[in-house]
């Protein structure tokens, strides 16, 4: 499968298909390396620190969830959003093998988000 054919903004793509999982999964170093340093640049200029709460919407894999979860520490929390639930799966997996516990992982549509108020 060529990146091409991961453009999210291609009709039809299924994200939460086993193919596009195990494809966006086995890409994810390369994504953190070129992505790494703009996500950081972004998480500064929203001047995220300790104790924050974070919602990460349409995380995939969550590359910027872990890296958010670490700038808030275990006293922060993130909250990952993404309609994939195997997408999800991956990035709490891969929470849980950092050690970072302030990650949660929930399904939901980027246009419908059901949160409460807090």
């Amino acid at each position: 499968m060529s990146a091409k054919s991961l453009d999210p903004n291609k009709a039809g793509v299924n994200w939460a298909s086993d193919e596009i999982v195990e494809e966006w999964s086995r890409n994810q170093a390369r994504r953190d390396a070129v992505m790494g340093p703009v996500t950081e640049m972004m998480l500064d200029l929203a001047d995220l620190r300790t104790g924050y709460r974070v919602l990460d919407v349409a995380a995939g894999t969550g590359g910027q969830t872990l890296l958010a979860a670490r700038r808030v520490g275990p006293t922060g929390y993130v909250l990952a959003t993404d309609s994939s639930s195997r997408m999800l799966h991956v990035a709490a997996d891969t929470a849980q093998k950092s050690g970072l516990t302030n990650v949660e992982t929930r399904v939901m549509d980027a246009e419908n988000l059901e949160l409460d108020p807090d």
